[in-house]
């Protein structure tokens, strides 16, 4: 816990709390982008690499948009092979 930014109890509550429906369902408000933070591989890369900003993503906007830049910077080597055309975007890929 002392490598994520919730403010506490309270903020991560408010974050990823349980929400109760009109049909009396509960679920958990922000659920994907709780389990990628949970995701034990990503805390190892942010120790070793001492870089914490995916740890501390507080929406899906947030986390769509450092997803997709890092997509794009994993492409701009023109030595690679494949051209990967992404919602308007063309990279290069060595993979696919």
């Amino acid at each position: 816990m002392l490598y994520y930014n919730f403010d506490g109890y309270e903020g991560f509550n408010c974050r990823f709390g349980i929400i109760e429906h009109d049909n009396g369902k509960k679920t958990r408000r922000n659920r994907i982008l709780l389990d990628f933070i949970k995701d034990r591989n990503l805390l190892r890369k942010a120790i070793i690499t001492d870089n914490f900003s995916l740890l501390n993503i507080t929406n899906m906007a947030d986390l769509k948009k450092i997803m997709f830049e890092k997509i794009m910077d994993s492409g701009e080597d023109d030595g690679l092979q494949y051209e990967v055309n992404l919602i308007n975007y063309t990279f290069r890929s060595g993979k696919y």
